[in-house]
């Protein structure tokens, strides 16, 4: 049941035709007493099950399941409970407000559950830090008792208010501050995953508030600082006075990996959902924690750094935990993003200390890393690249002639953005360049590598056409679109087709069908994750190609492949 609700899950409403079969099978196990664990997945299935077919497909079984499932919350066992708490997160997901009337009946149970005890109040009891599946765990040490099914159902629990907060958030708003009084106080030290899901909700908090005072929907950040569009001012007090000052202690001072790669995430949440608003006067505290971060300084890292420093004495590479670095990376990101180019003198430090990483005594994976967050900064602050140009433009011609998947990959997409943003600097190594980018295509064996060495052989060409062999790259880039590895890619390619100059244009007549193909997948695969702006752009692009006799015979001839769905969806966007 549980590998059938990850399936529902990942298939989303690809489900649909099959829901009305499914529900019947699964809303059994529901209905049996005979195992408390089965019915729990049982429900938990019901809940995805909902969440991927919607409000409408579902609104026949909501009124009778949702009744059956406050009716089996009554019963003691943790199991179901938490299945519950699971269910009315995806039911909250689909109704949105609507979900509101719900939230007198839930709260109480959840408060219940917040309340239980998870360890022996004996103060000599030892926690114990990784408890046994069973309900009651014991150690040689003291007396040690952690209910591990309560301390799943407490997990449930403290998700559950985040995702109230986050989906309906003007019905839920009455509730929070009791909410977060009992989340404040519930025991952290007994399983460092409450502290995960606690760091989490509260971010979900900080938003529900701003969703509820801005009617549910976050105004559109703009870069910079001091921050033009603020947030309200409860979600400011709360995220400045109460969340953000736990969150820089978790960085600095947590021991727990896990909590600390949740902290760096949530914060990165909320700089892309509330943007600088989030950064306001604290920039130095980002800061700070970074450099703590980058120079595995924190109170997470010590340990096995010294580890690490150990093993470089004996020549081996330093290794750490890359899920860390990969978030505190993005966080990087996130922060130069929201803030704008107006904080580089004081992010040169950050900037500086992501150069060490690129080269020993960190492993290669911390490179890739590195390189990608350097392609981000790139791209959003150009006026950098002059200054780091040097050091980094060497590694990736290096890097694509290695043959190394991942690594080649980031190093091709940044040669791309190098010749994008930086013409005057690339502009004499344009060989060198298109060298390094063949190696790129040719060597590796995975294919998402070479997707990006096509999409920055393209970058290259609308960037240097005046210093490129135009045929030779017209035809490496177009005989292998549209991009089936890293099928996001396509969105850079279709905004570069708008970008290429009229004396490239002229050598594309051959491959019009391939530059259709690319534009509509943007359009209508979701894989490509292309926002409403690019599709409108991509549409008009397609329209204007379309006022030629042999284009509009070559879009009709590509309709007529797709389904309703994808036509349906086209339409909206190329007329």
């Amino acid at each position: 049941l549980l590998a059938f609700a990850a399936v529902v899950e990942a298939t989303g409403e690809r489900v649909v035709p099959f829901f009305p079969v499914l529900m019947e099978e699964v809303v059994q196990y529901v209905r049996s007493d005979e195992d408390e664990y089965l019915k729990g997945k049982a429900i938990i299935v019901v809940g995805r099950l909902a969440a991927a077919v919607g409000k409408e497909l579902f609104q026949p079984y909501l009124e009778k399941f949702t009744q059956q499932v406050l009716s089996e919350m009554e019963t003691s066992v943790s199991e179901v409970k938490e299945a519950a708490y699971s269910y009315f997160g995806d039911i909250a997901k689909i109704l949105k407000e609507d979900f509101a009337p719900l939230i007198p009946t839930l709260m109480p149970s959840i408060i219940n559950t917040l309340l239980l005890s998870d360890a022996a109040e004996d103060p000599s009891a030892k926690v114990s830090e990784e408890p046994t599946l069973g309900d009651l765990s014991e150690s040689d040490e003291g007396t040690v008792i952690v209910r591990t099914a309560f301390m799943d159902e407490k997990f449930g629990a403290i998700h559950v208010l985040g995702v109230l907060a986050k989906q309906c958030p003007k019905g839920f708003l009455p509730f929070m501050k009791e909410s977060v009084g009992y989340l404040e106080n519930v025991r952290e030290d007994v399983h460092e995953f409450v502290k995960y899901h606690v760091t989490q909700t509260l971010q979900e908090f900080v938003e529900g508030i701003n969703l509820a005072f801005f009617g549910g929907e976050h105004p559109k950040p703009i870069p910079g600082l001091p921050p033009k569009v603020k947030m309200c001012d409860d979600a400011a007090a709360f995220y400045f006075e109460r969340v953000l000052p736990r969150y820089v202690k978790a960085l600095c001072e947590d021991e727990s990996r896990e909590v600390v790669v949740k902290t760096l995430e949530s914060i990165s949440d909320l700089l892309k959902a509330i943007g600088p608003a989030i950064i306001g006067n604290y920039l130095h505290e980002y800061i700070d924690c970074i450099v703590l971060l980058l120079n595995q300084k924190a109170a997470c890292m010590l340990e096995e750094y010294e580890d690490d420093l150990e093993e470089e004495k004996d020549g081996e590479m330093l290794d750490h935990d890359e899920m860390l670095l990969a978030n505190l990376v993005e966080l990087v990101q996130d922060v130069a993003k929201a803030a704008g180019p107006g904080i580089i003198p004081q992010y040169r430090v950050v900037i500086d200390i992501l150069v060490t990483y690129t080269k020993p005594p960190h492993p290669e994976n911390d490179c890739v890393i590195a390189l990608g967050a350097f392609c981000e900064l790139f791209k959003t602050w150009p006026e950098i690249l002059p200054e780091y140009f040097d050091r980094i433009y060497p590694l990736c011609i290096e890097a694509c002639e290695s043959g190394r998947d991942e690594l080649t990959r980031n190093a091709a997409y940044c040669l791309g953005l190098m010749a994008e943003y930086g013409r005057d600097l690339t502009l004499h190594r344009v060989h060198e360049l298109l060298a390094a980018l063949k190696s790129a295509f040719e060597l590796p064996k995975a294919q998402e590598p070479k997707d990006n060495a096509v999409s920055s052989l393209l970058r290259v060409l609308v960037a240097l056409h005046e210093k490129v062999p135009v045929e030779v790259v017209v035809n490496a880039v177009f005989e292998n679109l549209p991009l089936n590895g890293d099928v996001e890619e396509n969105q850079s390619v279709a905004r570069n087709f708008i970008l290429l100059p009229l004396d490239v244009m002229k050598h594309l007549e051959r491959y019009i069908e391939k530059i259709l193909i690319v534009c509509f997948k943007v359009i209508v695969d979701k894989r490509c994750e292309a926002d409403e702006e690019l599709k409108g752009l991509v549409g008009k692009y397609v329209c204007k190609l379309g006022e030629e006799e042999k284009v509009r015979q070559a879009i009709n001839g590509l309709m007529v492949k797709m389904n309703e769905t994808e036509k349906a969806i086209l339409v909206k966007y190329v007329r």
